[in-house]
């Protein structure tokens, strides 16, 4: 049975004393932690900055922890068992996978091509690095990539969430030339780190995943997926053995729905607030966005499950740590870790974030499409309320048993009459009894074309 999982970090930005997105898209936890407990901070100085040297993702994560900068498997016998069970894990993979070859449009790196600048972030497993790849300039990116109805931070003041230019979104850096349309600064490069490369178990689960993360993202194209541009050239099994290991060169983002989320509990409801009125239509930005805006987040994460879905996707860590925003608004899911090609109806085993876990997926019997559609419940309930879920368990049995046995959901008293209903269908107990992805996007878009009133949401 696979029991690979992760802790919910769901708060954090680096450069901050808290648990930061970073660290939620390289690592994985035990299932058994929940986000909302103490957790140690992280300290996320840069590792190279600002020097014009060539180094690796996971060079800069020892620089950063204290460690040795040898990136080497301890013996030849683990390198040996890492690639065996990496190779293993591609051809099981490409043997069994329906979907297309990889893009035609992927590049193929040396790490010679990769300029390492700042450590962003070190996980359980990966560490993700700031970095300039000349050779990926000119590339477009998928900035215009807003539709009718997505959510858009251009016309919504973000100011008071950046002061700087730059955030990192768990799998990715934004840095974006504003006079184009190409990226033509900072890329975001993934890689396991010293740690996992350091421990024989730990580095054989990383490098698999991370394995089938490249191997997923490099097949698939839709403007709510994060972008892959690059991976290392040559024999990918091979690549883990070497100094450096394997990477990936990931699209940039601007922030992550957690930081938005924190930003927002924060600050003043909308002076008019309804499920027809968009953010452009207020003068007062420097509030909560509408209703209406909220559903449209909530939209474009739904069409992006709905096509993993259509691809027999299980994506199993949905949460608002894995959803990103890109500098022109548009919402990205990222960190296909966990996320698997389904054979059948379901896939085995327990993995994901324990607070957006689906009954069935906590009690260890299986994760199913059904499954995502109750972790996107959670994260629809947090999206309109505002509040973090289940903050009255402390510890995981009492929510395991809350949850699985006792059928206890976070209160819906604060979400606007309506969208409640429709947040409950979703997580239902019986996994057959929700609906599908194209069902939320079908329900989403009606409950947009009416104007409800809206609860108070009280204060925290």
């Amino acid at each position: 049975m696979e029991s690979a999982t992760t802790d919910d970090l769901s708060s954090g930005v680096i450069g901050e004393s808290v648990v930061t997105a970073a660290t939620a898209a390289a690592g994985r936890m035990n299932v058994e932690e929940l986000s909302h407990l103490p957790t140690p901070s992280n300290d996320l100085s840069p590792g190279v900055v600002g020097e014009s040297v060539v180094a690796t993702a996971t060079e800069a994560a020892g620089a950063a922890n204290g460690e040795e900068s040898s990136n080497l498997p301890s013996n030849d016998l683990t390198a040996s068992i890492v690639a065996e069970s990496v190779a293993a894990r591609i051809k099981s993979l490409e043997e069994s996978s329906n979907l297309p070859p990889p893009s035609s449009d992927l590049i193929y790196l040396e790490w010679d091509d990769v300029f390492m600048e700042d450590m962003l972030g070190v996980g359980g497993f990966a560490s993700v690095c700031l970095a300039t790849c000349p050779k990926l300039w000119g590339k477009q990116d998928r900035a215009g990539d807003l539709t009718e109805n997505s959510f858009s931070m251009n016309s919504y003041d973000v100011s008071w969430a950046h002061s700087d230019a730059s955030f990192y979104s768990g799998a990715s850096l934004m840095s974006i030339d504003e006079s184009s349309t190409t990226l033509k600064g900072a890329y975001a490069v993934k890689s396991l780190s010293n740690r996992t490369m350091s421990d024989q178990k730990q580095y054989v689960t990383g490098a698999c995943d991370l394995a089938s993360e490249a191997f997923l993202l490099s097949r698939l194209s839709h403007h709510n997926i994060i972008q892959l541009y690059a991976v290392t050239a040559g024999d990918v099994a091979e690549a883990f053995t070497k100094q450096g290991g394997f990477f990936l060169v990931l699209e940039a983002l601007d922030t992550t729905l957690t930081k938005e989320l924190d930003a927002w509990r924060n600050m003043p409801l909308p002076l008019i607030d309804d499920f027809v009125t968009k953010c452009s239509q207020r003068s007062n930005r420097n509030s909560v966005p509408s209703t209406r805006d909220r559903l449209d987040i909530a939209t474009d994460i739904a069409k992006g499950m709905l096509y993993l879905h259509n691809n027999n996707i299980v994506f199993r860590d949905l949460k608002p740590d894995n959803v990103g925003i890109d500098k022109a608004g548009q919402v990205r899911l990222f960190d296909f870790g966990l996320a698997r090609e389904v054979k059948g109806s379901h896939v085995k085993g327990v993995a994901g974030s324990t607070m957006y876990l689906a009954p069935e997926t906590i009690m260890g019997k299986f994760s199913c499409k059904a499954s995502d559609v109750f972790s996107f419940g959670i994260l629809c309930w947090e999206l309109m309320s505002l509040q973090r879920p289940y903050p009255e368990f402390k510890k995981p049995s009492q929510l395991q048993k809350a949850v699985c046995i006792d059928g206890h959901r976070p209160d819906l008293s604060s979400v606007a009459d309506g969208v409640d209903a429709f947040i409950s269908s979703c997580w239902q107990a019986d996994h057959e009894a929700r609906p599908s992805f194209g069902g939320v996007i079908a329900s989403l878009v009606n409950l947009k074309q009416f104007r409800t009133p809206k609860r108070v949401i009280p204060e925290t």
